[in-house]
C-alpha cells in the first residue's frame, strides 16, 4: 500500500469486493528519535526547525495509528505494541527494528546477500524475501502468527 495513509481506502475497497484482508503496518514508535538523531549535526536553528516538523509528523502518525486501529475494531491507541491479531499485525516501531531484535539470522542473511551482490540495500522486497527464505533459524512468533492468521482468513475463499 506504500504507507499507512493508503491502507484504509485499499482495505475498504477490497473488503467491499469481498476480498479477505489482513492489514500489516508499522507503528513507527521510534521515528521521532531516529529523525531527531539524524539532524544533530545541523546548526541549532535549522535543527530546531527540522525537529518541529518531525514532532508534527509524529503527532500525525499517532493519530493515524489510532484511526487505523479504530477502523479495524481494535483499541484506538496512538502507539500500539507489536501484535498479530486475526485481522491485523502491527509492529511497535518498524519491521526492520522488530527483525533485528527477534530474528537476527534474517538480518545476517540479508547482509550476506547484499555483500555478495545477490541483494540490494535499503528496503527491497526481493532481498527481504530471500533473506527470510534462507535464514538459518525459524521466523519469530509474531511473523508466524501473522501468516497463520492470513491462512485462516483465506481458507475457503
Amino acid at each position: 500500500m506504500t504507507g499507512r495513509d493508503n491502507i484504509l481506502l485499499c482495505h475498504a475497497i477490497l473488503s467491499a469486493l469481498g476480498v479477505p484482508c489482513h492489514v500489516i503496518f508499522d507503528g513507527d514508535a521510534g521515528m521521532l528519535e531516529r529523525k531527531t538523531e539524524s539532524v544533530q549535526h545541523l546548526e541549532p536553528a535549522k535543527r530546531q526547525e527540522k525537529v518541529r516538523k518531525f514532532e508534527n509528523q509524529a503527532r500525525k502518525i499517532a493519530d493515524d495509528n489510532a484511526s487505523l486501529l479504530g477502523y479495524l475494531s481494535a483499541a484506538r491507541t496512538p502507539w500500539p505494541a507489536t501484535e498479530a491479531s486475526a485481522t491485523y499485525t502491527v509492529f511497535e516501531d518498524v519491521l526492520e527494528t522488530y527483525l533485528s531484535g527477534y530474528w537476527p539470522a534474517w538480518g545476517s542473511r540479508r547482509q550476506e546477500l547484499i555483500d555478495t551482490g545477490d541483494g540490494v540495500p535499503d528496503k527491497n522486497a526481493a532481498t527481504y524475501r530471500e533473506a527470510a527464505r534462507t535464514a538459518t533459524t525459524e521466523p519469530p512468533h509474531v511473523l508466524q502468527a501473522a501468516l497463520e492468521n492470513v491462512r485462516a482468513m483465506t481458507r475457503g475463499f
